[in-house]
């Protein structure tokens, strides 16, 4: 079917290719003039070239547009001149005068129909090819189909009749031929890719809403995200700039008189303890060697170092005092049990607070050979620090998740933020949550210095 289409299409190339500019000139100005030539001019058919210059000449004077303001006379004037180029032309007053003998080429004639194509314009042309090609595709469909159902109804035959030389059991022709060719599907109009190209474009105009809605909403949400990402970032500096602010430095009294303070455990000039009347006091440790000042502002530190919930925090705390893991738990419970604090040194105090103040290398301490009382113990000091600090015992896990959970739900912005994210966590105040929000911030840089002290120390023994 093909072939026969590129064939007919060489053949109307091949008729129209014998006409020449000529004349389709020539029957342009015939259908445009739509009158006799000569008849128009004045002019017997068989009038010379002077007879037709003359008769131009006077209907120009005529018709000319600035000499004949009339509405018709432009339209007339063109006509002249097309009338009066063909008859000058010899060759083309003879393809006019065949004209008026045999007519203008009629419908049968491929010429026709090239014509007609000439004088579209684009759109025109553009509908034509598109009418064109989808009557030519259906026409295509139709022939495969037809073509395949020829070459079904032909398997059918031959297995009908190898059946029939074989004499096996009869079967109805007509039931197997049906059988086959219902597996044939015939072409239909949703098959054109007109139609086709429509009902896409179709679908895809009304579902344009929707993904637009859909494009401006995953827009949105990434702005969102970048906001809410710079605004948490800014939190965190802002919160780390008030962690670090340090409080006015303060000093520990001592008063001399003992008499007046509770038992106490004291030091003596040469830094080691010694044992009070108190029977809970921290000397009832069984230690295997004793307790410095040192000592103990290292074990506070540690334990400040390594907060409860620490991957074995004892162990590493005992490492770091080079210890026993025994003794150290045994004297951190004392600590928090003793009734009476230790006097330590000013220095000491960094691990209670915002108390700490640190001296030069030529400062020195004096102490006496006797016990110094302490006008303020320094665990009232340690507790009242660590009531500021969230303590991770009092928080189980159901809090943490409820925490957790309201942080997301109540963003940076949020009007009366900490206040909504109190009600949502059960048992828990405002300035809790609020501490408990720092001392995580706090804890996950801590982790992440680690990390990076590690990579770092890694990445040292690699390159030696």
């Amino acid at each position: 079917m093909f072939s026969v289409v590129i064939i007919a299409s060489l053949l109307l190339c091949g008729s129209v290719g014998a006409w020449t500019q000529d004349d389709f000139e020539v029957f342009d100005a015939v259908e445009d003039v739509n009158e006799n030539f000569y008849t128009f001019l004045g002019l017997p058919e068989d009038a010379g070239a002077a007879d037709i210059k003359k008769a131009y000449r006077k209907l120009s004077l005529l018709y000319h547009p600035d000499k004949n303001k009339e509405p018709g006379a432009e339209h007339k004037f063109r006509k002249l001149v097309a009338v009066a180029e063909i008859l000058k032309d010899e060759e083309k007053r003879k393809i006019y005068d065949s004209v008026l003998k045999n007519g203008l080429p009629g419908w049968r004639q491929p010429v026709f129909y090239y014509r007609r194509v000439r004088k579209m314009g684009g759109q025109e042309t553009v509908i034509f090819l598109i009418a064109l090609f989808t009557f030519g595709q259906y026409v295509i469909s139709w022939a495969a189909y037809w073509e395949r159902k020829y070459e079904v109804e032909e398997t059918v035959f031959a297995k009908f009749k190898h059946r029939k030389s074989k004499k096996t059991p009869a079967v109805d022709e007509g039931e197997l031929r049906a059988a086959y060719i219902s597996n044939i599907q015939k072409p239909t109009w949703r098959d054109l890719l007109v139609v086709r190209f429509l009902i896409f474009l179709f679908i895809y105009i009304k579902g344009l809403p929707s993904q637009i809605i859909a494009r401006v909403h995953d827009f949105r949400e990434c702005k969102e995200a970048e906001i809410d990402e710079e605004s948490s970032d800014e939190e965190s500096s802002t919160e780390d700039s008030q962690i670090k602010e340090r409080k006015p430095r303060r000093r520990i009294r001592l008063i001399p008189d003992a008499c007046e303070m509770e038992p106490c455990v004291a030091f003596k000039q040469n830094g080691h303890l010694t044992e009070d009347q108190s029977s809970e006091n921290i000397s009832n440790v069984d230690q295997k060697r004793p307790w410095t000042e040192g000592d103990i502002v290292g074990l506070i530190r540690a334990m400040k170092k390594y907060p409860t919930g620490t991957v074995d925090r004892w162990l590493k705390i005992a490492d770091l005092l080079n210890r026993s893991q025994d003794e150290v738990i045994a004297t951190a419970k004392q600590l928090r049990k003793a009734p009476s604090a230790r006097n330590i040194v000013p220095h000491a105090q960094g691990v209670t607070g915002d108390d700490y103040e640190e001296r030069q290398s030529d400062e020195e301490m004096t102490r006496s050979d006797h016990c110094v009382k302490i006008s303020k113990p320094v665990l009232e000091l340690k507790s009242k620090a660590e009531e500021r600090l969230p303590k991770k015992e009092d928080w189980n896990m159901s809090q943490q998740k409820c925490l957790e959970s309201a942080l997301q739900q109540y963003p940076k912005g949020t009007e009366e933020r900490w206040d909504k994210i109190a009600l949502a966590v059960p048992g828990k105040t405002k300035e809790e949550c609020m501490l408990r929000f720092k001392h995580l911030v706090e804890v996950l840089k801590k982790k992440r210095a680690e990390e990076k002290g590690v990579q770092h120390e890694q990445s040292k023994s690699s390159q030696e």
